[in-house]
């Protein structure tokens, strides 16, 4: 069977659905031919702002959603010559709304992944009425059931390459004192990353290591904090999804005090599978993801904070971390892709 999946910033970013996009290609490869479909036509202005939550925002009129449109228009008829039996958009907005009208229009199923995360965005997702809708965990699986019961809902998590992350293998050389706390994420505001600076500044010992970027303007303001707040003990780096493996064996701890509107967060089983314990926010999907291989706080209460990061260094963890991953590996998951697109397409 086919699948084609529209990602717009695939070949141009390294976020989570890019990765996610890359690595079911690969792991389904043996039963699914599958395609992704990037942007290669339309010139983006990475300078533009995000303007979640604005009024023309939340009408699909700002730049970022009309750039959506613009790029799914663009790769329909290249859509067409491939003739996939199933369209998984990721970009969400104006793209699951088009590929909806086209998939019924041409005979195709169309499944919507979680990404977007619980919220206005994956709510529109579901209004467009996939044939299936993939929730990331069993928490955002009720949501999406409540919120359209018209609809099938079936949970598969993130996957993660068990021999590409591994506790054992090539580390880098830094020079930062340990313990290292390693934050690995896109610089924009929903990750917070200011907190987890402030956190580790209130440390006598460590230094914080940020493998990201984001807007410029966000950028300049997020690395002036740092270097105010912990000096040389501070250090942001952008490295290549294949190349990153090396910094999580490098660091100590890590940690992440992202929103609780996140879908998942491939990075923290990237982390476990490297063996590093994490910290990051207490809420319901996070707790599904990393269970008792991590602390939980409230990161706007940065002694808490704080003080977690601290305990997280000098608490043993062994392999939990790792035994935990394995949980998510890219073969099982992938078991379970394959299953849901033989249930939903002809071959069934």
């Amino acid at each position: 069977m086919k699948v084609a999946i529209l990602s717009l910033y695939s070949g141009h970013s390294e976020r989570g659905v890019e990765v996610w996009a890359e690595s079911l290609k690969k792991a389904v490869g043996n039963e699914c031919e599958v395609k992704i479909f990037g942007n290669t036509k339309i010139a983006i202005d990475w300078e533009k702002p995000d303007l979640r939550g604005k009024f023309v925002r939340n009408f699909l009129l700002d730049y970022w959603s009309i750039l959506v449109a613009r790029f799914t228009f663009s790769v329909l008829s290249d859509i067409s010559k491939f003739k996939p039996d199933i369209i998984i958009p990721t970009n969400g907005g104006w793209q699951a709304l088009i590929i909806r009208i086209y998939s019924w229009f041409f005979g195709k199923k169309m499944i919507i992944v979680g990404h977007a995360g619980i919220g206005g965005d994956e709510f529109w997702n579901l209004l467009c009425f996939p044939d299936t809708f993939v929730a990331l965990s069993s928490h955002a699986a009720k949501w999406a059931r409540k919120k359209n019961p018209f609809i099938r809902v079936v949970t598969i998590p993130n996957g993660v390459w068990l021999s590409d992350f591994s506790e054992t293998g090539k580390r880098i050389s830094l020079s930062l004192e340990h313990p290292i706390y390693l934050y690995v994420g896109a610089i924009e505001s929903g990750k917070r990353p200011s907190l987890v600076i402030e956190a580790v500044s209130k440390l006598q010992k460590g230094s914080l290591l940020m493998l990201g970027q984001g807007e410029k303007k966000l950028e300049v303001e997020v690395d002036y904090f740092g270097r105010e707040m912990l000096g040389d003990r501070y250090k942001r780096l952008v490295v290549k999804h294949s190349d990153i493996s090396r910094y999580y064996r490098t660091a100590d701890v890590f940690t992440l005090p992202t929103w609780s509107q996140e879908a998942f967060g491939m990075v923290y089983l990237e982390a476990m599978a490297s063996g590093l314990p994490v910290v990051t926010t207490d809420d319901p999907i996070k707790r599904e993801i990393i269970g008792e291989a991590g602390i939980f706080v409230d990161p706007t209460n940065i002694e808490n904070y704080s003080q977690a990061l601290e305990e997280c260094v000098h608490r043993t963890w062994g392999r939990l971390p790792r035994t935990l991953a394995e949980k998510f590996s890219w073969d099982e998951v992938a078991i379970k892709y394959i299953h849901l697109f033989r249930s939903i397409s002809k071959y069934d």
